[in-house]
């Protein structure tokens, strides 16, 4: 029987803002760097951040894109993003013409129009996220249809190959609050499923555990999949330094342009 209450709708909470705080701004200015220039992204794009979780990228685009939306499944993420695109976080001049959204909503239903965006981005390991394929691959069927034509998907993903090298089975460290955070990680080949399992122990209360738990994908069978919804991949990185994509990257970010 399916869990009913899947890991994604438990993980990301107002801990997930901790895990992940070494995730920083300057990491996110990178990226938008990378948006710019290797992937073509121009202040007149309507854009869609997909899996927008705390803003953080979001946050540094709306203030130079003339319209912009981010959907996220997490009420707290959200809240986060709110705070963060307040002109006085910005920093940056908004154009007059200048509008964004941000929506709570399921990935896999997007409620948007379609060819709404010119431009949409998936970063930060927020594909692959369910158990069963199909629900996988009806997220890329939903960009594909809310890109319009010749517009551009950027993705970024883990890269299965470093990953398999690199996997630390189980890590601890202490936050500045004392509080402790053990992770214990996996990969299953046969399903080709990374797994983590956090420990959160704060110096007061009771500690809280969660599992994270994404499809791991390699460069060949994703570039198939996207082709196979119109999405052709035009540029293969290592990181948002715009390196190539090696084995041994980190990262495996992938642009494709949807068929005119």
């Amino acid at each position: 029987m399916a869990d009913s209450f899947p890991w994604y709708r438990k993980a990301f909470k107002g801990q997930y803002l901790e895990l992940y705080a070494h995730r920083n701004e300057a990491d996110a200015a990178r990226a938008v760097d990378f948006l710019r220039a290797a992937g073509g992204l121009e202040q007149d794009h309507r854009l869609l951040d997909l899996c927008c979780g705390a803003g953080r990228h979001l946050s540094k685009l709306a203030p130079w894109l003339r319209w912009s939306a981010g959907l996220d499944l997490s009420h707290t993420l959200l809240a986060e993003a709110r705070r963060l695109m307040r002109p006085e976080r910005s920093g940056l001049s908004r154009p007059p013409s200048s509008r964004w959204c941000l929506v709570e909503g399921d990935m896999r239903a997007l409620p948007f129009r379609a060819a709404s965006f010119r431009f949409v981005i998936n970063l930060f390991t927020s594909f692959g996220y369910f158990e069963a394929e199909e629900e996988n691959l009806k997220v890329l069927d939903g960009i594909a249809r809310v890109l319009s034509p010749s517009g551009t998907f950027v993705l970024d993903h883990i890269n299965k190959s470093y990953l398999e090298e690199s996997l630390q089975p189980h890590t601890e460290r202490e936050l500045e609050d004392g509080t402790r955070i053990e992770e214990r990680r996996s990969f299953d080949r046969s399903s080709c499923r990374v797994r983590k399992s956090i420990q959160w122990s704060p110096l007061e209360g009771e500690p809280i555990e969660w599992t994270e738990s994404v499809r791991v994908y390699d460069e060949e069978e994703l570039s198939e999949t996207l082709e196979e919804r119109g999405l052709k991949v035009t540029g293969r990185f290592g990181g948002f330094d715009a390196s190539t994509l090696r084995p041994d990257s980190p990262r495996m970010i992938l642009v494709a342009r949807r068929s005119s």
